[in-house]
């Protein structure tokens, strides 16, 4: 019963340890701190009141919310300068619970994150509604992380794909589900979908075929209303795995009621996503921008200067998918950086070093995906809107090609000597724990102190605590990394079959 049973055992432990860290990085996390929040709290708090679009303002969609949520445009204080502590930070003025106008730039964004996440909204009437709505947030996102974890773990040779699937969960994954913003769940539900589609391609299960099919369905349902380019990052996380099926085992996958009945339902999903963008124009600007006004940058420039940005910016932008916070204003500690350009190097450098025929086809394709379609939509998008590129709107790329190359890499890793997976496994886990901590530390001493601060100060005499205090949060933060570490490396571990 205990083996029937244990993938679910290790879903369910999955998601209370992830779900734990994203509810910390939510408390941690000044109100109006994570980036264009204030957009995305009003228009959750306005969905969840009916409003699913909003009259259309020069400012963006108005819309009716409670005091404190539309308040949250006056909050933004420590955004863009890592010296301001988050102590300016204004308390909510008048009654917090009362109904007034206000205007979000997210107003035409799909309404199905907002409808899963604004409800604590109508339940609480102060600020604590924003701390809530993220904590929901962040608790969605994480099942989606705990679904993948639990895939992966049934997976033959699991080693190198469990260590590539932390590689996925980067700081700044962890800090966007501890905020109000879709680009969690985009990235969670899209690394759900894409494992799902490994698990049905590349580990063929007949008993496991439904489940994983439901799995699918929903993650990708999901994830394909997230956000305007959620369709196309989706498209590639569904299609790009049958590049390693033969045309007999297509069509065998065709043939069964399960593939199906998946093919119809993300079908409907996917259209009803099309649909809302092609309706609500959501790729024209949010709000009215002149060409001299402040902060919009090479609006009306020539597509090739797009292009040409985005590829010298490739760079900066994989650093903040790994971990530049706030309103890109917070980078994380050089050992955070150091240690992911190893993991994704290494993958990357063993993927085309050691792959062949379809496997190395199919990184490619990935690899090109993550350079050239955002460049490609930056460039499609400046002459209207303007640069508005940052570097975690193209995190469900980057996962599909760490988790692709674990899972392609899995053979040849097996044939180390065991001693030396048994190494590489340990380390992973160990420093992916240390570096998460020095990143939460780092950053609560950023809004405690200003980047300037001494990390004493931040616990004895600090400008700004968040609720709790931070050493509270530092030790709970710690306690869990150091469990998920321990377990981590245990999934590493080959066991006998699951299913057996």
């Amino acid at each position: 019963m205990l083996r029937r049973h244990r993938p679910w055992l290790v879903f369910l432990a999955s998601w209370v340890l992830l779900s734990s860290l994203s509810i910390l990085w939510s408390i941690a996390t000044p109100l109006a701190a994570a980036p264009d929040e204030p957009a995305h709290t009003i228009k959750a708090a306005s969905v969840a009141r009916g409003q699913f679009v909003g009259d259309p303002g020069p400012e963006g969609s108005k819309v009716s919310v409670p005091q404190y949520i539309a308040f949250t445009h006056g909050q933004t204080c420590p955004a863009n300068n890592d010296e301001v502590p988050a102590n300016c930070i204004p308390p909510v003025p008048g009654d917090p619970a009362e109904i007034v106008g206000s205007a979000t730039t997210a107003g035409l964004y799909n309404p199905a994150y907002y409808l899963m996440v604004g409800w604590p909204s109508l339940i609480f009437q102060d600020s604590t509604g924003v701390f809530a709505i993220r904590i929901v947030s962040g608790i969605i996102s994480s099942a989606f992380l705990a679904i993948a974890v639990m895939m992966v773990a049934a997976w033959r040779n699991r080693r190198l794909p469990m260590v590539a699937l932390a590689t996925c969960i980067t700081p700044m994954v962890l800090f966007l589900n501890g905020s109000v913003n879709p680009n969690s769940v985009e990235v969670t539900a899209t690394l759900a979908a894409f494992v799902a589609m490994l698990s049905i391609v590349r580990y063929p299960d007949r008993s496991l075929l439904t489940q994983r099919a439901v799995i699918l369905i929903v993650s990708a349902a999901i994830a394909a209303n997230m956000r305007g380019l959620s369709p196309l990052w989706l498209a590639v996380a569904l299609f790009a795995p049958f590049m390693l099926a033969s045309r007999e085992h297509m069509r065998e996958l065709l043939r069964t009621p399960a593939v199906r009945v998946a093919i119809v339902s993300i079908a409907a999903a996917v259209s009803f996503a099309l649909i809302w963008l092609r309706a609500s124009n959501n790729f024209a600007p949010a709000v009215e921008l002149p060409d001299d006004r402040p902060g919009v940058v090479d609006i009306g420039a020539s597509p090739i200067v797009g292009f040409a940005k985005m590829m010298v910016r490739f760079v900066p932008h994989l650093q903040e998918m790994v971990g530049v916070f706030g309103w890109l204003d917070t980078e994380a500690p050089i050992q955070t950086y150091a240690l992911w350009a190893l993991l994704m190097g290494g993958l990357l450098l063993g993927s085309f070093a050691l792959l062949r025929g379809r496997r190395l086809a199919l990184m490619a394709v990935l690899v090109a995906a993550l350079i050239l379609l955002p460049a490609l939509v930056q460039a499609a998008f400046i002459m209207t809107g303007g640069w508005i590129w940052q570097g975690r709107y193209a995190l469900p790329l980057l996962v599909l090609v760490l988790m692709a190359a674990g899972s392609l890499l899995a053979r040849p890793f097996e044939e180390l000597p065991g001693f030396a997976r048994a190494r590489i496994a340990g380390f992973v886990c160990a420093a992916w724990a240390f570096t998460q901590l020095l990143t939460f530390v780092s950053t609560i001493n950023r809004y405690a102190t200003g980047s300037e601060g001494s990390w004493l100060r931040m616990v004895v005499a600090p400008d700004w605590a968040p609720p709790g205090s931070a050493a509270a949060l530092i030790v709970a933060f710690a306690v869990v990394v150091g469990v998920i570490g321990v377990l981590g490396y245990r999934l590493t571990r080959p066991v006998p079959d699951l299913r057996s």
